[in-house]
């Protein structure tokens, strides 16, 4: 578990990379500065709100990924490999 092997490490920080390292998501009013501030207002909350993932010091807000149709997928000896 992550968190039990950072307790184990005394992490004690957010300036910490083991915690940096984390892929955290956030639901949050992005900051002014943020490219992607006027970016498609229908992902948005009520509040002004959108979701982001963050690692080290990227912040990437997180809209129109697409996760794939695993269960779709056939299994051929080509696939497999």
């Amino acid at each position: 578990d992550i968190v039990a092997k950072m307790i184990r490490s005394n992490v004690d920080s957010v300036g910490s990379f083991m915690w940096q390292s984390q892929l955290k998501h956030k639901f949050r009013v992005p900051p002014s500065h943020a490219r992607y501030q006027a970016r498609d207002p229908a992902l948005r909350g009520e509040s002004g709100e959108r979701a982001e993932v963050a690692i080290c010091d990227a912040i990437l807000p997180y809209d129109y990924e697409y996760l794939g149709n695993g269960p779709r997928l056939v299994i051929t000896p080509l696939t497999d490999r």
